[in-house]
């Protein structure tokens, strides 16, 4: 698993760092001891087996780590022919 590249990462006080997720529009704040133990440069994978379950999970459900950017692309696609496919815009004319 990485970081996700939608994360956003600012600085709220002197222990604690917010992360707004733009492309789950989720916030979730940490300290910053385990903010340096989840943050890696990019392409680099998280040990996750050392991260809490509780906190693993939260990060998984908001999108601030994925197995990779592809993931996030996959899943807007999905979105994108889901819209378009939809059946109240699917119409057909008889002539």
């Amino acid at each position: 698993m990485q970081w996700s590249k939608y994360n956003i990462v600012f600085e709220l006080n002197n222990d604690k760092v917010g992360i707004f997720n733009s492309f789950k529009n989720s916030f979730i704040t940490l300290s910053k001891e385990t903010y340096q133990e989840v943050k890696k440069p990019k392409g680099e994978q998280i040990q996750i087996d050392k991260l809490p379950e509780d906190l693993l999970n939260s990060l998984i459900e908001n999108k601030n780590i994925v197995e990779s950017d592809n993931e996030v692309i996959n899943i807007l696609k999905f979105k994108s022919y889901q819209d378009r496919f939809m059946d109240f815009l699917m119409n057909i004319i008889l002539l």
